[in-house]
């Protein structure tokens, strides 16, 4: 058997610990010509091994990537994925602009993100009260569009439907973009070796600026964050250097793919784009506390390690998000150089050639930047304020009588029949046990009303 036999082999292996055994091509799913094969394409310049990137519109919402693969880069792309940060990305800061509706559809989004991490975890008491809450949260808000978030099969569908501008691009592929960087970085040289910004001394100075700005004192220590695998010089590395990769994609493919996808002799706008690719990594963060919710949930007295790591793991983000905003600068101003090799100050292995760099240009950037920062920091925090509101409720013991009146007003709205189907169709895709099915189905169809209170469960 020869290594790519062996990597096919390795790779049908890998598949089957994921939730769910819907996979596709990306031949058969995304039929050329299509923007997705521009960033493929770019992607391809910067590692020496083909990616193979396939396609769910099942399982968790989540891309990853599969590492140690030696003749091709396993990629997977989740509809999933694409169904919450299409409603996050395109529907939160246009359609809702109003204050008092931003935090109730952030708190409904994430109700539904974490129900769907609860069926991974074959929780189908937690799923099924997510998936309430998250009904209840958006009873009052008329999406503008019949993008079922639920509706298997339909995700990709209503996003393909949006015009190709900046922020599809933002919308559809930094998710994925991010992944792809993790397989650059593992075909490339290694990270020390390509950028001072990934020298242990500055990561760890990261680390503890942004420790002592969340606690008010000097925080996390050199060693104690050394000794956190959250935290952990080589995890941020990684992390933050597939974070950066991701914009360098997403901004070198950004031309051809308006260019041949979008509105006649259109130019990208870097200014669009980056908004989108802020509202996406606002998105990632978002999805990783969802996930953080349910794994929390689950800990026990003798977990105490990992619960650490968890509560380590906004410092760590906050980490890579300050990077970010350090490098797009210098990102735009390469995407805007004669030479897009000659910006080695911060990308790339070979001779520095500091001369050839626009200075100008990177402040130009730089203070676009943070006008962007600053505008949509009011989105922020009417994403936080959503997700903590979700997050409280796992938090906290419920009060007398919570469980009920959330069940009335589940039923007040007519129990979401459509949208219940939709969801145990979603539960039925992964590889969930037959009890885990009935006990859903049977608590949702309880909670509309439509059976009677099962005796065994009691209110649940």
């Amino acid at each position: 058997m020869d290594l790519h036999q062996l990597d096919e082999a390795f790779l049908a292996e890998s598949l089957t610990r994921y939730q769910t055994s819907e996979f596709v091509s990306k031949e058969t799913y995304f039929v050329s010509p299509h923007p997705i094969y521009e960033i493929l394409a770019v992607a391809s310049e910067r590692m020496n091994q083909p990616i193979r990137l396939l396609v769910t519109e099942q399982g968790p919402p989540d891309h990853f990537f599969l590492t140690s693969f030696t003749t091709f880069k396993p990629v997977i792309f989740s509809a999933r994925y694409i169904a919450l940060a299409t409603r996050i990305n395109r529907l939160f800061p246009e359609a809702y602009a109003t204050a008092d509706l931003r935090p109730m559809l952030a708190e409904g989004i994430a109700f539904d993100a974490i129900a769907e991490f609860f069926l991974m975890e074959g929780d189908a008491v937690g799923a099924a009260l997510s998936f309430m809450k998250a009904r209840v949260a958006q009873s009052n808000i008329s999406l503008p569009t019949t993008r079922s978030l639920l509706g298997v099969g339909s995700d990709l569908l209503s996003s393909e439907a949006e015009p190709v501008d900046e922020l599809y691009i933002a919308d559809m592929f930094f998710g994925l973009a991010h992944e792809i960087g993790h397989a650059i970085q593992e075909s490339g040289p290694d990270d020390k070796d390509r950028a001072p910004w990934c020298s242990d001394d500055l990561l760890m100075q990261y680390v503890e600026w942004h420790a002592a700005r969340s606690t008010g004192d000097a925080g996390l220590t050199y060693r104690e964050a050394g000794a956190s695998a959250v935290l952990h010089p080589d995890r941020l590395r990684h992390e933050a250097g597939a974070d950066i990769e991701a914009c360098r994609l997403i901004a070198r493919a950004a031309r051809s793919i308006v260019g041949k996808f979008g509105q006649p002799a259109a130019e990208p706008q870097f200014h669009t784009l980056m908004v989108g690719v802020q509202f996406s990594y606002l998105f990632l963060g978002f999805l990783r506390a969802c996930r953080r919710v349910v794994t929390m949930n689950g800990l026990g007295p003798g977990d105490r390690d990992k619960a650490i790591e968890l509560l380590q793991e906004p410092l760590a983000f906050a980490v890579r998000q300050q990077i970010l905003q350090d490098h797009l600068p210098i990102i735009a101003a390469e995407m805007m150089a004669p030479d897009r090799d000659s910006l080695q100050l911060a990308f790339g292995a070979g001779p520095r050639d500091v001369s050839r760099i626009d200075c100008r240009a990177v402040d130009h950037f730089r203070a676009m930047w943070t006008r962007i920062h600053h505008d949509l920091s009011p989105f922020a925090a009417d994403l936080d304020s959503g997700l903590l509101s979700a997050m409280d409720f796992f938090n906290r013991d419920l009060r007398d009588g919570e469980l009920g009146d959330l069940f009335a007003t589940y039923q007040d709205q007519g129990g979401h029949p459509t949208a219940a189907r939709h969801f145990i169709a979603l539960a039925e895709s992964m590889a969930l046990s037959d009890d885990v099915l009935a006990e859903l189905e049977l608590g949702l169809q309880y909670a509309g009303g439509t059976v009677q209170p099962p005796g065994s469960r009691g209110s649940t």
